[in-house]
């Protein structure tokens, strides 16, 4: 039986398999409750995108704020990159100002690409602070609260 476009990867794993392969890797390298956290923000990204919601943020209590490390916000970035792709080439860049990305490894060692993706980003980011700011002048003037 022929599977699916996207179901496998280039390796011939399917997408599951690898991404079980990557978090029982995970389990090992993070701490339990790291690895705990993980999986709060692995559930909040499909909550959000069974929302059908454009944007939002996935609410980790102030009891597991500190296990939300970059490196574990970093690893779930990777597996959403494994989920969508089926690939585990991807690159996580830190861009610096609180920007960061996952990338193919040719945009990775390509700094002029880098920079491309740097100020889309940069740019994307700023028309949606200033959309939040006038959705508060919004909600404000209205007398609703943010």
């Amino acid at each position: 039986m022929a599977s699916k476009p996207g179901e496998e990867s280039d390796g011939g794993l399917e997408r599951t398999e690898l991404l079980r392969m990557y978090l029982d890797v995970l389990r090992l390298r993070l701490s339990e409750d790291e690895f705990r956290v993980l999986g709060l923000l692995i559930k909040g990204v499909f909550d959000f995108m069974a929302s059908g919601r454009s944007q939002g943020e996935t609410e980790i209590s102030d009891e597991d704020e500190p296990f939300a490390t970059d490196a574990v916000r970093g690893e779930l970035m990777t597996i959403m990159g494994i989920l969508t792709t089926g690939k585990l080439d991807k690159q996580l860049v830190d861009f610096g100002d609180g920007i960061r990305a996952l990338v193919d490894a040719d945009a990775a060692a390509d700094p002029a690409r880098l920079e491309e993706l740097h100020e889309l980003l940069r740019r994307d980011r700023e028309r949606r602070h200033q959309e939040d700011e006038v959705l508060r002048g919004i909600a404000e003037a209205s007398g609703m609260s943010p």
